[in-house]
């Protein structure tokens, strides 16, 4: 889990282009959760994270798995989590 690769059936890996091109996505998984019984897929929600936080968590995510692209910012993350549905 320390490199971003998940943790077995509790937390799914996140893909490096995610970051670029699924940005809202990888939002909405971590508020909102995962529980796909057709997957497997499992993980709690977080959406008592402030936008502040949720945005660290990401980073620290981003700058194991992409940190060639753009940190997020709690101003994206306010403008995003919003339409998680």
């Amino acid at each position: 889990m320390e490199d971003g690769n998940g943790l077995a059936d509790l937390i799914p890996a996140f893909q490096p282009e995610g970051f670029e091109r699924n940005r809202k996505k990888l939002i909405c998984t971590v508020v909102l959760g995962i529980n796909d019984s057709s997957t497997g897929q499992f993980m709690p929600r977080y959406n008592t994270l402030n936008d502040a936080d949720l945005a660290n968590v990401l980073n620290y995510i981003r700058s194991l798995k992409a940190g060639s692209t753009l940190p997020f910012t709690d101003k994206e993350i306010e403008s995003l989590r919003d339409d998680c549905r």
